[in-house]
């Protein structure tokens, strides 16, 4: 593990950017006020599970430094975070209304709920096929679905770089619903099943029944 020191001035600036006291950050945590304190004046490490909260808290690139210290491989999240701010970028200059929300929405969540709510966007953003930047949407769109759904990667690079742009973006749209469905949709999903293992809970105990009375 990295020297204490190097914590204590990244955790103290990530605080202040996001306008938060001590206490503020150790809720967001699940730690005290005194263990986040204790980080800043370089007492304490934090624990891996914190630094990668801490990294889905910060803006890219400042982000990888927790990311990295937690044990994730740079490399690989920096593709990942890159093709978050493009998509992001361009959702907020496409629809200035969504602004405000979008970023409330993703402060302070998973890596994979930053991408689910920009994938979201994307999927319902009208007149996509007319950005003067849709060819580096529709790679970052891409790099964004390799992050989430590896068996839809080759699906999406083919849709991100061939064919005209309508058909794209149709296609785009289809496939960002699929691979991260709505909170709702997978809120019916659950239902769904709910009911079908009540159902065969219910049929199992009627056949035991009816062996019992045989």
């Amino acid at each position: 593990m990295a020297k204490t020191s190097e914590f204590a001035e990244p955790i103290r600036i990530l605080r202040i950017k996001q306008g938060m006291n001590q206490t503020d950050l150790g809720k967001y945590l699940g730690v005290g006020q005194t263990a986040v304190s204790a980080w800043e004046i370089g007492d304490n490490t934090p624990p891996a599970e914190a630094l990668v909260k801490m990294g889905n808290l910060a803006s890219y690139p400042d982000c990888l430094f927790f990311y990295e210290k937690a044990g994730m491989d740079p490399m690989r999240v920096a593709p990942m975070e890159d093709a978050l701010r493009v998509c992001l970028s361009f959702v907020e200059g496409w629809d200035p209304r969504v602004h405000e929300g979008l970023r409330r929405s993703i402060t302070g969540v998973s890596r994979e709920e930053r991408i689910r709510v920009v994938l979201d966007c994307i999927a319902n953003l009208p007149g996509l096929a007319r950005a003067e930047s849709f060819e580096e949407v529709a790679q970052a769109f891409a790099r964004l679905v390799q992050e989430v759904s590896p068996s839809h990667a080759k699906s999406a690079e083919g849709l991100a770089c061939y064919g005209p742009r309508y058909q794209r973006v149709n296609s785009m749209k289809s496939l960002a619903r699929e691979v991260m469905p709505s909170k709702e949709t997978e809120e019916r999903e659950r239902e769904k099943q709910e009911r079908e293992d009540a159902y065969r809970r219910m049929a199992m105990r009627q056949r035991m029944e009816r062996k019992g009375k045989d």
